[in-house]
C-alpha cells in the first residue's frame, strides 16, 4: 500500500516541524490548543458574546496599565534601550504623568481624550529625546 503525501501537507510538515516556527509561533498555538481544549470543556460557554467581551475588557485593561508604564519609563527620560537613566528619571516621570493625570480628572476631560493625550506626551517624550540624542551625537 502507497503512503503518498500532497505535497502541501509535506510542506506544511516541514515548516511546523521547524524550530524557527515553533520559536515564532508556540504562544500563539498553545492559546489556539487551550481555547479549543477550554471550549469542549465549558461546552461553549467559553466563546459565548458577553464572556468574549468580558476577556477583551479584561485584556484591555492590562494593556492599559501596560502602556501607563512605559508612559512613566519614557517620560521620565529612561531608555527604552538601556544603559541611561535610572531611578530619579523614573521619579520624575511618575510625578509628571500623576500631576496630569490628576489635572485632566479636576478638568473632567474624558478618560478618551486622556489616553490621546498620554499618547501625546509619548510621542514628545520619544521625539525630544531622539533630537537631544542626535545632537549630542
Amino acid at each position: 500500500m502507497s503512503t503518498h503525501r500532497p505535497a502541501w501537507l509535506s510542506s506544511m510538515s516541514r515548516v511546523v516541524g521547524s524550530a524557527p516556527f515553533w520559536q515564532n509561533n508556540a504562544s500563539i498555538v498553545i492559546l489556539v490548543l487551550f481555547v479549543l481544549f477550554s471550549t469542549i470543556l465549558t461546552k461553549g460557554a467559553l466563546l459565548r458574546p458577553s464572556n468574549v467581551a468580558t476577556i477583551l475588557y479584561q485584556t484591555s485593561t492590562v494593556g492599559v496599565l501596560t502602556m501607563g508604564q512605559v508612559l512613566v519609563v519614557i517620560a521620565g527620560g529612561v531608555s527604552l534601550a538601556g544603559g541611561s537613566g535610572g531611578t530619579k528619571q523614573a521619579l520624575g516621570g511618575i510625578l509628571f504623568l500623576a500631576v496630569l493625570s490628576n489635572f485632566m480628572n479636576i478638568m473632567l476631560i474624558s478618560p478618551h481624550v486622556q489616553y490621546a493625550i498620554n499618547g501625546a506626551v509619548i510621542l514628545a517624550a520619544v521625539s525630544l529625546y531622539g533630537r537631544l540624542r542626535h545632537g549630542a551625537d
